[in-house]
């Protein structure tokens, strides 16, 4: 089964002040016979990507299960399987599983548009009711707007390697992220910068308002940390 060729790695995401981990983001690895982005773009065109998704999900809890929800992990989840009535099924019967639900993010990606908004909205009211919180990848990236948001009413966004690689030195990304960052505190969402690497990225975007971070200058996707008594 080519599931078993997967597993996962963790990347913390942390508060940019204080530098603690807020969550953890499940990134999907594979062993060297598989590339995950063409991968994932081939199950997205044939319509297969749904079945990835739930054995991400299925994955996911299991393993915030096993860890007694000390920590909180963030999973992606494609904008197709969103719109899949099997999917939407299955979902809400797996995270029913969960024995904290307020320990798992959905985070849903860039790829594509909803193309069933209804069907979405009622699955993510019925998510959030459970304690799940949802977020948007990739903000300036595909179809990942600050419309998107606001439609759909998500909890929290998380902004491209698009919008921070070099951010301290463009100011097109600037007035791109600072308008981005308005829209959230307006609505009082918190905000996550991807892809920082170096520390003039993490300052300029502390200064300009964004409270979360997550990448390499924090720390690589890597195993779990052991599970706190």
């Amino acid at each position: 089964m080519i599931y078993d060729l997967f597993s996962y790695k963790y990347q913390p995401i942390v508060d940019l002040k204080t530098l603690s981990i807020v969550r953890y983001e499940a990134l999907l690895q594979a062993d060297d016979t598989l590339e995950i982005e063409p991968l994932i773009r081939d199950l997205e065109r044939e319509g297969q990507i749904s079945e990835l998704d739930l054995f991400s999900l299925e994955s996911i809890v299991g393993v915030l299960n096993r860890r007694r929800s000390d920590v909180k992990i963030a999973v992606n989840i494609s904008p197709i399987s969103i719109c899949c009535p099997y999917f939407q099924q299955e979902a809400l019967s797996l995270i029913g599983m969960l024995n904290d639900p307020t320990s798992l993010s959905l985070e849903i990606t860039e790829r594509g548009k909803i193309r069933t908004p209804e069907a979405a909205k009622r699955l993510f009211s019925k998510l959030q009711r459970k304690g799940i919180s949802l977020g948007l990848d990739d903000i300036g990236d595909g179809d990942a707007t600050t419309d998107v948001v606001a439609e759909f009413c998500l909890d929290y966004l998380k902004l491209s390697s698009k919008l921070t690689i070099g951010i301290e030195r463009s100011e097109r990304k600037q007035k791109e992220v600072r308008k981005i960052l308005a829209f959230a505190k307006e609505r009082d969402l918190p905000v996550v910068a991807e892809h920082l690497e170096m520390l003039a990225q993490a300052d300029w975007l502390t200064q300009a308002g964004c409270g979360l971070g997550q990448g390499w200058l924090y720390g690589k996707a890597e195993k779990l940390p052991p599970r706190q008594n």
